[in-house]
């Protein structure tokens, strides 16, 4: 699909995933209701790597790719996803900690223009912010996709998928958190 195709993703069926892991595991994945194929064995661990084999008519794709640790004294890259009352906002906020390794990170998080038609903010309603820590490979990928999107970019994003398939192949780390809109907040 186009990259600023918003539509939702349609499933590919017939297709055998197997992911496996450093530490020995390897699992066929399902696909779910969701229309995404599902891990129920392997759970992700921070410093694992991970690597994903899909065989779908005749052709085969793989990709590598390791959970980064949250927060060590090392490189950091951050991806931020904004939901205005349980909608997933378009706006790609990046970051990484140059300069700042392992203090604490403030930041605003401004939105796109697009954000707009979004937020009428009322009493009641609700934001979840969840800040990601992903690889250099997967921040290198979302720095591009945004360039594209916003008519800066040239070319297309870095895909770690070997096989002829664009795309990105993550692991990544999560913290989250929610807060409801007051009136007070409003004044």
């Amino acid at each position: 699909k186009d990259y600023n195709n918003n539509t939702p993703y349609n499933p590919v069926e017939g297709a055998i995933v197997k992911l496996n892991d450093s530490k020995g595991n390897t699992e066929t994945l399902n696909l779910a209701s969701s229309g995404a194929y599902e891990s129920v064995n392997i759970k992700g661990e921070q410093g694992v790597d991970y690597k994903l084999t899909i065989e779908l008519d005749g052709n085969t794709y793989t990709s590598e790719t390791k959970m980064p640790s949250s927060v060590p004294n090392e490189e950091n890259y951050y991806r931020f996803i904004v939901n205005y009352n349980r909608k997933e906002m378009p706006t790609i906020l990046l970051q990484d900690d140059e300069k700042r390794d392992g203090r604490a990170i403030e930041r605003l998080l401004p939105f796109n223009e697009g954000d707009d038609s979004y937020i009428e903010m009322a009493a009641n309603d609700h934001f979840k912010i969840e800040m990601r820590c992903i690889t250099k490979e997967a921040f290198d990928f979302y720095m591009a996709w945004d360039e594209l999107i916003n008519g800066q970019g040239l070319a297309n994003p870095p895909s770690n998928i070997k096989g002829g398939a664009l795309g990105l192949f993550q692991a990544y780390t999560t913290s989250s958190i929610e807060y409801t809109v007051t009136a007070d907040d409003l004044r």
